[in-house]
């Protein structure tokens, strides 16, 4: 009699965990903080929080996918438990003092780094930036112990640690903005907040998985990642930095307010985007590491991808009334970017096995460089792309740049002695999308046939791919696996 767990249900319950702070976050989001905020706060302020945050991002982004790399290229392959555990230690610790330092920098060039922004700085502009620096210094450590919990399929810590992150920011931006009659500094003092808690249960949870012993064996196999890993997020924070203030330059701050807010529906979608890597993860890592059969990942990317073209076909219709409902009709014209946003999460979610693939295999240089290239090139673009078309102009060279670098790692994963995975179904995905947002901007429907169209495209999209046999073929084929576990 085998004793081995069923690892479908294991797969079907973390999904189900990882789901729960996203269902979570988008509740917290669409009911009660979108509505909240849009009512005390208007795009100027918006802008204004959007604005002092990305300047801080580098202090967040800076050397957080050398956490990955490092953690991915390791954890499966016969390192010593002592020795894995003094690899973790001088991990966080690396990364809290290049953080640290940076806040220092920045802290001591604030009214620079400010005027670069914003021209003249204010008191107030001035003690925000010093909230967004507090807030980034207290998350330092968060990148790497989250991706912990992953790779170790701690998927009920990791739902715990969002669902309270959620609950602390959504609880004092309620009590500052209702309670209080705080404005655009509730939204700060919210982000402290919940980093600050955060951090407390972050030092928890990893004070028995670290050998507290600096070894510099560790800390230059570290160096040698984070080094790798500057060049790509460097470029990204650029192409963020630069977003964000020529639209505030040529837009103007109320419309970056605009494009933030259509960004907090980003936001949902990656971490829906997130909670699915995180159960890919994983599996991806020790498949790939172990050359195991992938078919498993293959039809998780694929329900995936299904699931994501529905959500466009409604995006498509619906996108209008259902910012004008959440925001008091103040930000409707938000509304056109989230198919992009969607096709944003399609690339995005098309590039995961292939990043993973060279992440196994070590070939982060190969990451670097579909990182760093595609980026470049979209900083270029971005200036006369807003100039020109405003922040539309600043979405579609963001979704540029994603496909660009996740066709580059599929390349580069494919001549690394990768397998193709999922292709057709995602190129059927974005090509379906396509034609639905042609039709309903040439057809201009009313809502009452928008409601036809949607479950009338949905059908036939589903039936296209096949969805039901699918369905099927996935049942049947765990039901044996679970009967054939059991002998």
């Amino acid at each position: 009699m085998s004793k081995k767990p069923s690892q479908n249900m294991a797969v079907h319950n973390e999904t189900l965990i990882y789901l729960f702070p996203l269902v979570f976050r988008a509740i917290l989001s669409l009911v009660v903080l979108i509505p909240l905020t849009t009512f005390f706060l208007d795009a100027e302020d918006f802008g204004l929080f959007a604005l002092i945050t990305v300047l801080v991002l580098p202090i967040q982004a800076l050397g957080s996918s050398s956490s990955r790399w490092v953690i991915g290229g390791n954890t499966f392959k016969g390192m010593t438990e002592d020795n894995y555990r003094e690899l973790i230690f001088n991990l966080l610790l690396f990364e809290f003092l290049v953080r640290s330092l940076i806040v220092l920098v920045y802290f001591l060039m604030g009214q620079q780094i400010l005027a670069l922004a914003f021209g003249e700085v204010s008191d107030l502009y001035l003690s925000f930036f010093h909230l967004a620096l507090l807030a980034s210094l207290l998350g330092s450590i968060w990148p790497t112990v989250s991706y912990l919990m992953i790779v170790q399929k701690k998927a009920i810590v990791y739902a715990i640690f969002l669902v309270v992150q959620l609950c602390i920011n959504g609880l004092v931006s309620a009590i500052g903005l209702w309670h209080l009659g705080w404005g655009v500094e509730a939204l700060f003092i919210a982000l402290v907040s919940a980093n600050l808690v955060s951090l407390v249960f972050e030092l928890w949870f990893i004070k028995d998985q670290v050998r507290p012993k600096p070894s510099m064996t560790s800390v230059r196999n570290i160096t040698g990642y984070f080094l790798r890993s500057i060049p790509g997020g460097t470029i990204e924070i650029t192409n963020g930095l630069f977003e964000r203030i020529l639209i505030s330059q040529h837009v103007s701050l109320a419309g970056l307010g605009i494009y933030s807010h259509s960004q907090q529906y980003l936001g949902i979608m990656k971490s829906a985007t997130q909670a699915f890597s995180n159960v890919l993860t994983p599996r991806t890592l020790q498949v790939y590491s172990e050359e195991a059969d992938a078919r498993e990942l293959s039809a998780l990317l694929y329900f995936w991808f299904a699931f994501l073209c529905v959500l466009g076909i409604g995006m498509v219709f619906f996108a209008d009334e259902f910012i004008a409902m959440l925001t008091h009709g103040k930000f409707t014209d938000a509304a056109p970017l989230l198919i992009l946003w969607v096709f944003f999460t399609l690339s995005s979610s098309f590039g995961i096995p292939y990043a993973q693939y060279l992440i196994a295999f070590k070939r982060t240089n190969l990451l670097m460089y579909t990182q760093v290239i595609p980026s470049l090139v979209g900083i270029v673009t971005l200036w006369p792309a807003i100039v020109t078309y405003g922040y539309y102009g600043a979405a579609v060279t963001m979704l540029s740049v994603s496909l660009v670098t996740q066709f580059s790692r599929r390349w580069a994963a494919l001549h690394s002695g990768m397998v193709a995975i999922n292709d057709k179904m995602f190129l059927a995905s974005l090509a379906i999308l396509i034609i639905i947002w042609a039709l309903d901007w040439f057809l201009k429907p009313t809502f009452s046939n928008e409601i036809l169209f949607f479950l009338s495209a949905s059908f036939i999209y589903l039936w296209i791919i096949g969805i039901w046999s699918r369905i099927k073929n996935y049942i049947a084929g765990h039901a044996n696996k679970d009967s054939s576990s059991v002998s």
